[in-house]
């Protein structure tokens, strides 16, 4: 089927550039105004971007994000090179290219692998930071003695720098590999 724009028939493969659309479209009596709002609310763009850790340091960090309107998905891997403090506060992965949605609790979540042990990501409202849960209580310890424990606090089970402190321990090269998926503002 051939499109008809002005009484000249358009073929093949064409770009719509709604800024130039004036007045209504025919038959649909559509205002143009509309399509051109319609089109850059499903825009998309791809891009790099660089994850930091809340505490330590990451190495060799390779990120690619895709967002399409105002989802956006995130993909990341990095390496500890700093250790985590010994303190029991919560542990976030920062620098997401955007800013969550403002709107309810959470906007977003997926996995994330610290040395082949997986934990739930969340990010909440108008956070541009990745929070991190686990349900197993001695996740990152091998002796259920060892100061290096999951520090569970109100009850939400998240991930601490006391946690990490192992895993992040200079020279060791732990992966950490992200994948998680958010609403945008």
């Amino acid at each position: 089927m051939a499109l008809i724009v002005g009484g000249i028939t358009v073929t093949g493969t064409q770009t719509l550039d709604a800024t130039k659309l004036t007045g209504n479209i025919a038959d649909a009596r559509v205002p143009s105004s509309a399509v051109t709002q319609h089109v850059s609310a499903v825009t998309n763009t791809s891009g790099d971007w660089t994850p930091s850790a809340s505490d330590g340091s990451f190495s060799g960090v390779s990120g690619r994000y895709h967002k399409v309107g105002n989802v956006c998905i995130c993909f990341a891997h990095a390496k500890f090179s700093g250790r985590t403090s010994s303190n029991d506060n919560q542990f976030f992965i920062n620098s997401l290219p955007f800013t969550s949605r403002n709107s309810g609790d959470t906007q977003g979540g997926g996995f994330i692998s610290l040395n082949n042990r997986e934990v739930h990501a969340v990010i909440k409202a108008n956070e541009s930071r990745i929070r991190m849960y686990t349900s197993g209580a001695d996740m990152f310890s091998t002796s259920t003695t060892s100061t290096e424990y999951l520090h569970s606090v109100d009850n939400n089970k998240m991930v601490t720098n006391r946690n990490l402190r192992q895993s992040s321990n200079n020279g060791s090269n732990d992966n950490v590999v992200i994948s998680v998926y958010y609403i945008t503002a």
